[in-house]
């Protein structure tokens, strides 16, 4: 334990306080909100770090909540997905005080992996071929392969390849985007929130109201 840091360790005394008061560990979801944090890819890396450092200790099924949020099968080609929130590029991620479920074609996502969606609320992401009302499909994941698709956040909101670079995320746009030049943006590793890769999009989901 004293090799984890302040951030760890406040994560974990909130897995502890949470798990002794119900009698079950919390979902990511549910630290996200107990912790302050917008996004629950982070959440999902700190569980991972605790992970590796011994801190925790998953056995099968340890974790009821693995999945930032529901997920189901249903007649087994399709699956309900919640809607979180909206993103545009000015701000960061606004998650909605009130989700929804949508459902979408099972082939798009894993089947054993956690999967929710967030509206693009503008056009401020063309660059990726995104339209205002698609909804993107985001899977948290504990490691991110190199020029992945992801949504990640500062002060605003970033779609891009990612990149890791030590001290500084790079994420790139599409070598198709419409202004026909690969653009680049850095931001610092410990002032940027990764919320997931983009493993799909829905197109014409429409507008969507708290």
């Amino acid at each position: 334990m004293s090799t984890l840091t302040t951030k760890q360790h406040r994560v974990f005394d909130a897995i502890e306080k949470y798990t002794t008061t119900h009698g079950h560990p919390p979902s990511y979801r549910e630290l996200m909100v107990e912790l302050g944090y917008q996004s629950t890819g982070s959440i999902y890396r700190f569980v991972k770090a605790l992970k590796t450092k011994g801190a925790l200790e998953e056995t099968p099924r340890s974790w009821r909540n693995v999945k930032p949020t529901r997920s189901l099968r249903h007649e087994g080609n399709v699956l309900e997905v919640e809607v979180i929130g909206q993103v545009s590029r000015q701000h960061p991620p606004e998650l909605f005080a009130k989700t929804s479920l949508v459902t979408v074609p099972s082939h798009l996502v894993s089947q054993h992996a956690p999967v929710y969606g967030l509206v693009i609320q503008d056009a401020s992401f063309l660059d990726e071929h995104l339209l205002p009302g698609d909804l993107i499909l985001v899977e948290p994941a504990d490691s991110i392969e190199p020029g992945e698709l992801v949504l990640a956040s500062t002060h605003h909101s970033i779609i891009g390849h990612y990149f890791d670079e030590g001290a500084t995320l790079r994420f790139r746009s599409s070598p198709y985007a419409p202004s026909g030049a690969l653009a680049s943006i850095a931001a610092p590793t410990d002032d940027t929130q990764v919320w997931g890769v983009i493993v799909g999009c829905i197109r014409s989901f429409g507008p969507q109201k708290e």
